[in-house]
């Protein structure tokens, strides 16, 4: 099926498990959910998915929606903490590039959007011990530090927000004027634009060329972040 834009339905389903978020509720929602959230997503995701790999060909998706596709899963992780919220609030399709097994480990586009808003948003949304002191090693390497800091400035400059500064501190080992400072705060490399509320292009097929051009804006730091994990990975 062509993406033709999601309906206001899609809105209002999330705005319900917002208000309701338990099985039952789900349940007699369900229908709904398949017919105004997923099958549009669907659609949404082979037209981007398309169109991103004619940007980087080695772009990764898939329509599935179980969670192992570019679809995130409704379902909540309850394993490690049962007192969760059983259902997410929230609609999120990931496009991904890089070496890693777990496709949203590498370099990802994302497209989330909830009641209230839509965001787009490209590059590591998190290190892990190993990733993490590699990405140090480059920002402070003038070589690769000095391009990435042009790139999120330039992003910065256009709007989006940076993520995600997470340490008070500048690392053990560097220098706190590093220049480069802020980037060494980091536990994940990303930048996000937030509309909010969502553009009027939401309901119609175009929202794909909207989402596209934030895309095609990102696409540098998101290949950066791509170069990053392949030499990380070696």
């Amino acid at each position: 099926m062509a993406f033709e834009g999601f309906p206001t339905a899609a809105l209002d389903f999330y705005a319900g498990v917002a208000a309701h978020n338990d099985p039952v509720w789900f349940e007699a929602h369900r229908e709904a959910y398949d017919g105004a959230v997923v099958a549009p997503s669907q659609a949404f995701i082979e037209a981007l998915g398309q169109r991103l790999q004619a940007l980087r060909p080695e772009v990764g998706y898939s329509p599935n929606h179980t969670g192992r596709g570019s679809f995130k899963k409704i379902h909540t992780d309850r394993r490690f903490n049962p007192d969760r919220p059983p259902f997410k609030t929230y609609a999120q399709m990931i496009f991904w590039e890089g070496p890693l097994a777990q496709k949203k480990a590498n370099s990802v586009f994302k497209v989330h959007f909830e009641p209230g808003k839509v965001v787009v948003g490209a590059g590591l949304w998190y290190f892990d011990g190993k990733l993490l002191k590699a990405y140090r090693a480059a920002v402070a390497d003038d070589a690769t530090g000095a391009p990435l800091q042009a790139l999120v400035d330039a992003l910065a400059a256009k709007g989006y927000a940076i993520g995600h500064s997470h340490y008070q501190r500048v690392p053990r080992g560097y220098p706190a004027d590093h220049p480069r400072a802020g980037l060494l705060k980091h536990d994940g490399l990303f930048a996000r634009f937030t509309a909010s509320p969502p553009p009027a292009a939401f309901h119609r097929a175009d929202f794909v060329d909207w989402a596209l051009d934030h895309c095609e804006a990102l696409a540098p730091l998101h290949g950066w972040c791509v170069d990053f994990l392949e030499g990380a990975s070696r």
